[in-house]
């Protein structure tokens, strides 16, 4: 027979405490999978699945059905519902759906917005996001850099307008000595205008 694994019975605690699955614990104490499952039966300790607590928790209330959920976290179906049972996981609603336009999705997310946007046109959550780019295998999207419009403040608009009063009063002076430069020309020439009559 060949020599039995010593457990380390404390960190096997531990690593149950934040979730981690039987296999991962036995990876992380160095031992099988099977020794960590016996020595749970042997604390008297409840048996675990084959799935993160906090993975199934996420995924729980996506718009996604149980089989798919399955083979997005890499389990059975049975095993989806024996932890949602031993977690006490609300029952999940079993009426319509989000449809997702798959194809509006595809383009719009390599296109430049904000992860919020995207979401808003799909029509989901942005926590939704995620399971649907695992699901369809997304790629990771590349960060928006969309210039962010700011509103301008007061002090800037009254800055503004006076450029615009200034250069408008500076066409109009300019405009008034050409008329003038003009008119005294046309004296010179001999040229007499009706009066009232524009040059």
């Amino acid at each position: 027979m060949g020599r039995r694994s010593i457990v380390d019975v404390e960190k096997l605690k531990e690593l149950r405490a934040k979730g981690l699955t039987n296999r991962e614990i036995g990876k992380a104490i160095g031992c099988a999978e099977s020794t960590v499952v016996e020595t749970c039966r042997a604390l008297g300790l409840p048996n675990r699945t084959s799935v993160r607590d906090a993975e199934l928790v996420k995924v729980w209330g996506e718009p996604i059905s149980i089989p798919e959920m399955a083979k997005l976290l890499k389990t059975s179906e049975d095993t989806i519902r024996k932890a949602a049972k031993r977690l006490g996981l609300p029952k999940r609603y079993q009426g319509n759906r989000t449809k997702v336009d798959v194809p509006l999705l595809f383009k719009l997310w390599h296109e430049n917005i904000t992860r919020q946007e995207l979401a808003e046109r799909v029509g989901v959550a942005q926590s939704t996001l995620s399971v649907l780019a695992k699901k369809h295998g997304l790629p990771k999207r590349k960060p928006c850099t969309k210039t962010e419009i700011v509103d301008p403040t007061p002090q800037q608009i009254a800055d503004r307008a006076r450029e615009c009063r200034e250069k408008h009063y500076a066409q109009r002076r300019n405009e008034r000595d050409e008329n003038v430069r003009a008119k005294v020309l046309n004296w010179d020439r001999g040229i007499f205008n009706p009066a009232g009559a524009r040059v």
